[in-house]
């Protein structure tokens, strides 16, 4: 009986191998197997019909690359690359690269290769590609960084930056490449990646049913012109979900676009296009773009417009989308023509000309234009420098959309949208936690007026010197309260030291050394703490833990001024105080797994709490403080651990 095949990949360790189909190699698990087609990258093999000679022994499996000419002598040793493939597909292993690896590794987690070009070359469908943190300027000459292969539909090539955002795919803006990335695979997932420099285009797809997903995808084409995302003609089902897409092109251009699509059957989600050099979205129908879907996106502050429809049109839908200060029209035409096009449900407010222009530069397609929604959207950052998608309490997008869950059920930040009843209009829910206040201030440390010394580094402010309050740097939050009441801060932090562990901090006035300094504790790594007072108490025991200010509803300002050198201050949270006397009710944790780590996350909005673990096998109490970074996922508060580790209990640890 022949058993299902198996693919090896051979690399002989010594000079003598060999190369003639019909050898057999010991495979170690009490199995003989047949060589066949050696010489073309991959070996697959039978397990039967083995002649009872020229069998060579394998004492080790691993992931290696096929070096040179094998030829039909004694091994001497073998390693060897294993991908299982099932009777009824194929499901490959992670491999890993690191720009600490080498393309002589083994490709596993702890023996990572060098290149995404090396491990790229080595995928099958169904395998993972886990790109470690760093910067990838690794290119094919003319093109960048090439994406030929195809998945399928029930098992892809996923290419995944293993921290969002951590993995920097750098096109350097070279003139030896054209793109950051050429995709002409079909059914591959781009996921997580920084994608920048690309000289004409950050991705230029030619192939079809993949997935952008979760990337920020910016400064392409700044000297040549160029668009963040471009599919061709000839392509189908791309998808386009989770990204950030802004500052791609040459300012005052009229040809460089955030997404320049023209395939059918593409759909455009949950994405937030800013600040791209013309429109947001160029769909251009060089050939009748079909069925496009373009739901619950935000476009703002585009040089031109929010969307422009150009040539012939079949089929769009353009639905509850925010279309926010871009320079002309929200939804502009242009020599577009064809039928179908429906616009319903979105947000419009402060385009240079108007809403929407249907009629422009000749077009005549037929539309059905359905509700529209006025009023502000209330981003927590609406600025164009400090861009913030995310809906505050009040917003004129909460629950005035339409439920499309027909077809995709989360938010950009994996937020769960509603299964039934409105949706929010935009990229983002305003979450809404039971058991706890929904309309609380959050809010990115950049994201205020910053004044040196303060520096913004990786998403956090801090000062490189001591200073007093009167020298110090100086950040102020503008935030609205719906309900008076009593309210406390909490904010993520890095204190390294009792010489880096302090602010002053005070709302609706300048904060007053010595009596509003903040003594943070010490963390080991970014932590959520509760902003206190020093009071008439001292650096190691404030008298005001936590402070509690007593706010009026409506607007007012969180004034931060620097003290010490090097302590960090990230994302804020402004919290109604609970019976406890801090917060609300401890959240529920949530738990995922994911990339080879255990993800616990839990409400930004509960306040300030401690992660705390014990091991199953300790008694009463041995709860302990977890010292892991604590890092801002959208609207939550996220620590990751090591999958494989022993079990524990967690708990949340009100401060």
């Amino acid at each position: 009986m022949i058993c299902c095949p198996v693919v090896f990949r051979v690399k002989a360790e010594a000079s003598n191998a060999f190369s003639k189909e019909g050898d057999c190699i010991w495979t170690g698990a009490s199995r003989w197997a047949m060589v066949s087609q050696l010489g073309k990258g991959v070996v697959p093999f039978r397990e039967s019909h083995c002649p009872k000679i020229r069998r060579w022994p394998v004492t080790e499996i691993g992931r290696f690359p096929l070096f040179g000419t094998m030829k039909r002598d004694v091994i001497h040793r073998f390693s060897v690359l294993l991908l299982m493939l099932a009777a009824s597909g194929a499901a490959g292993a992670d491999l890993f690269v690191s720009v600490q690896g080498s393309d002589l590794n083994l490709g596993t987690l702890t023996q990572p290769l060098r290149t995404i070009t090396r491990a790229y070359s080595l995928a099958v469908p169904g395998v993972t590609i886990v790109v470690m943190p760093g910067v990838y300027t690794e290119y094919q000459s003319g093109w960048g960084l090439h994406l030929s292969r195809a998945g399928t539909a029930a098992s892809p090539i996923v290419l995944r930056s293993q921290v969002k955002g951590g993995a920097v795919i750098d096109g350097q803006n070279a003139s030896d490449r054209n793109k950051a990335i050429y995709l002409d695979g079909s059914y591959n997932v781009i996921d997580g990646f920084d994608i920048k420099g690309g000289p004409s285009h950050g991705i230029f797809i030619e192939g079809n049913f993949n997935q952008i997903l979760n990337c920020e995808i910016h400064h392409n084409g700044n000297s040549g012109g160029g668009q963040g995302i471009y599919s061709s003609q000839s392509t189908r089902d791309n998808r386009y979900i989770g990204n950030y897409i802004h500052d791609n092109g040459v300012p005052g251009s009229n040809l460089d676009h955030g997404l320049y699509l023209c395939g059918d059957n593409e759909m455009v989600i949950n994405n937030v296009l800013f600040r791209n050099a013309t429109y947001g979205l160029h769909i251009a129908g060089y050939t009748t773009v079909n069925n496009m879907k373009v739901y619950n996106n935000v476009m703002a502050y585009n040089g031109k417009g929010g969307i422009i429809l150009w040539m012939a049109v079949s089929g769009l839908e353009i639905k509850n989308n925010i279309i926010y200060q871009n320079g002309l029209y929200g939804i502009d035409s242009y020599d577009a023509h064809g039928s179908g096009v429906v616009v319903d449900h979105n947000l419009f407010l402060g385009n240079g000309a108007g809403d929407h222009s249907f009629a422009g530069g000749g077009s005549d397609y037929s539309y059905t234009l359905g509700t529209k929604i006025s009023g502000d959207p209330l981003f927590v950052n609406s600025t164009s420098a400090g861009f913030d998608a995310h809906l505050r309490a009040g917003s004129a997008a909460i629950h005035a959309g339409l439920n499309l869950s027909s077809v995709f059920t989360t938010d950009k930040d994996g937020a769960a949208r509603p299964a039934s009843g409105a949706w929010d209009i935009g990229a983002c829910e305003l979450l809404e936690v039971t058991g706890l206040a929904t309309n609380i201030p959050t809010f990115a440390a950049t994201s205020g007026t910053i004044t040196a010394p303060f520096v913004i580094t990786n998403g956090l402010i801090s000062q490189p010197v001591s200073t007093d309050v009167t020298n110090g740097g100086r950040a102020a939050y503008d935030f609205t309260i719906v309900g008076a009441g009593e309210y406390t801060i909490s904010a993520l932090v890095n204190a390294p030291d009792v010489g880096a562990n302090s602010f002053l901090v005070n709302i609706d006035a300048e904060p007053v050394d010595s009596t509003m300094i903040w003594d943070v504790p010490i963390t080991t790594n970014l932590a959520v703490r509760a902003v206190s007072w020093r009071g008439s108490g001292t650096f190691d025991s404030n008298q005001f833990a936590p402070k509690v200010f007593s706010l009026a509803a409506g607007a007012h300002q969180l004034i931060v001024r620097g003290r010490e050198a090097d302590c960090q201050l990230g994302a804020i949270t402004i919290a109604p105080l609970g019976p406890s006397g801090l917060g609300q009710v401890p959240p529920k944790l949530r738990i995922a797994a994911r990339d080879g780590t255990l993800q616990i996350s839990w409400p930004a909005q509960s306040g300030a709490y401690v992660l705390q673990l014990k091991h199953v096998t300790s008694g009463a109490g041995g709860w302990i403080d977890v010292t892991n970074a604590v890092t801002v996922v959208g609207t939550e508060y996220m620590v990751s651990f090591p999958l494989g580790e022993s079990a524990k209990l967690m708990r949340l640890r009100s401060q």
